[in-house]
């Protein structure tokens, strides 16, 4: 399934002297990006160190949390919901040209009723999306980490890759009261 897009166009100009006095326009071919699926590699509960964190307006939280050395420990799909825990996905995209960054946007859908943001007017959210780039055949991490107790919410949650709209990868956790 092709649903990349054309990313860039490159032109080439090269000046002919002064007997012609203009530029020569050569079109070089528009390199398409392609991007075909998400592989997921490894999911389940992990362990990172936190690096930074960002504004995400669309996350229950407004934020979005920066880590690295992304550790996976406990693949199962069952989760318990509790104050510290780290949940996510490892996934690599497939498509052409190797190396070339595309946008996605990842998308938590999260279980009945919901969150409500207390910092933020109890604002409701069903859902968390947040649009990052990623390059082609690079492995790349997303994943949810439950900071404060009304964040805690057991159901399914599922995160969901998508580009230019088009599903890519889907994943369901079950979190549960321990």
């Amino acid at each position: 399934m092709d649903v990349g897009r054309p990313v860039a166009t490159i032109g080439r100009r090269a000046g002919l002297g002064g007997a012609l006095a203009g530029l020569l326009v050569a079109p070089v071919a528009a390199q398409t990006v392609r991007v075909d699926r998400a592989e997921l590699i490894e999911s389940g509960q992990f362990r990172a160190t936190k690096t930074g964190q960002g504004v995400a307006p669309n996350s229950p939280t407004g934020r979005n949390i920066r880590v690295a050395d992304v550790e996976f420990f406990d693949p199962a799909p069952r989760v318990p919901a509790r104050l510290g825990v780290n949940f996510g996905i490892r996934f690599r995209l497939v498509g052409e040209p190797a190396g070339a960054t595309v946008t996605l946007t990842e998308t938590w859908r999260l279980p009945p009723p919901g969150l409500r943001d207390p910092a933020r007017d109890n604002q409701h959210f069903t859902e968390s999306t947040y649009d990052f780039t990623a390059r082609i055949g690079e492995a790349r991490f997303r994943g949810y980490g439950f900071d404060s107790l009304w964040e805690v919410l057991p159901g399914e949650w599922t995160i969901e890759i998508r580009h230019a709209g088009a599903l890519l990868l889907s994943h369901s956790f079950t979190l549960f009261r321990p």
